[in-house]
């Protein structure tokens, strides 16, 4: 995502968070930062090491309690799947994430869930990913949550400047 961090730093900082996590001998925790590298790594280009830390992320989150830490490892498992070219596998298991999101009432934690899917169908080229990134754009602003709303109308932005570049 262009003008939120560069990928470089934010790998970085993810693996300090990696270090200091596992120091602490915190799952949950050390679920969270693996899955943060992941993304950050899939950002970079790096797909094998991002398949690498969401592993080790989806080992750690067996050992802990507490859908959020669930929530994180799903968003990162499935964006590196769908760059592995497991789109359906991908998109299937955030739509269960999406569903758990909802049943427990996470409505942060939903959003980023339709984020992922929004995104990976727009790499995938799926014709319904502008209608549900505009959908998550208006339901995330009406509820206050800028960031994901931003990030949703800025990936849009994105897709309809490649989509005029010749």
């Amino acid at each position: 995502m262009r003008g939120y961090c560069k990928p470089a730093h934010g790998e970085a900082l993810s693996r300090q968070a990696v270090a200091g996590y596992e120091k602490a001998n915190s799952s949950g925790a050390g679920a969270s930062s693996q899955a943060i590298l992941a993304r950050n790594l899939l950002v970079a280009g790096k797909l094998t090491e991002a398949q690498s830390a969401v592993a080790k992320a989806a080992a750690l989150v067996r050992k802990s309690t507490g859908e959020p830490f669930r929530y994180e490892v799903s968003f990162a498992d499935g964006r590196v799947k769908a760059k592995s070219g497991k789109t359906f596998e991908a998109l299937s298991e955030l739509d269960a994430t999406l569903s758990s999101t909802r049943k427990f009432g996470y409505r942060l934690y939903e959003y980023q869930a339709r984020f992922a899917i929004g995104e990976i169908e727009l790499w995938s080229g799926s014709p319904s990913a502008h209608d549900r990134l505009t959908a998550l754009e208006k339901d995330a602003r009406d509820d206050g949550a800028f960031l994901i709303a931003n990030l949703a109308r800025d990936l849009l932005t994105q897709t309809s400047a490649k989509a005029k570049t010749p």
